[in-house]
């Protein structure tokens, strides 16, 4: 939840608005956490394989805040009964992670020199599109001069 600024355009049938809300995401209890693995093979004293995986976890003691833009329409066909069409999206991508996942090492088939197998960043973009039926408790009436 957080402050939603918005504008909203009415007719007899149809809605439109545009706005930006602001989510603070710093009040969530996932624990900062940084753990790592190694997996070594060996033939004799050699190393011929080797994995190290790395996970971070930054999500506690962090401010964290998406702006995020919204924009839907509907248009009512029914008393307060609507179809609704909607899009939401962040505005930028940060250059923070919440969560990464990097994996190093080498294989068998490989050289061995320890080189990058798979890096994994989670971002805090965000994008959905929503359709839907809604349905409007209305406490009043506004109108239209049809002249």
């Amino acid at each position: 939840m957080g402050p939603l600024i918005a504008f909203q355009y009415r007719n007899d049938r149809f809605r439109a608005r545009a706005g930006v809300i602001v989510l603070d995401f710093s009040k969530q209890e996932y624990p900062v956490r940084l753990e790592s693995t190694g997996i070594y093979i060996f033939d004799g004293s050699e190393a011929v394989a080797q994995v190290e995986i790395e996970e971070n976890h930054f999500w506690n003691g962090f401010y964290q805040s998406n702006d995020l833009f919204q924009l839907d329409f509907s248009y009512e066909v029914l008393d307060n009964l609507s179809c609704r069409i909607g899009f939401e999206s962040t505005f930028n991508k940060d250059k923070y992670y919440p969560y990464r996942s990097m994996i190093n090492g080498f294989t068998i088939d490989d050289e061995p020199v320890i080189q990058p197998l798979n890096n994994f960043k989670m971002s805090n973009t965000y994008s959905a599109f929503s359709v839907g039926v809604e349905y409007v408790i209305g406490f009043g009436k506004y109108k239209i001069d049809k002249r």
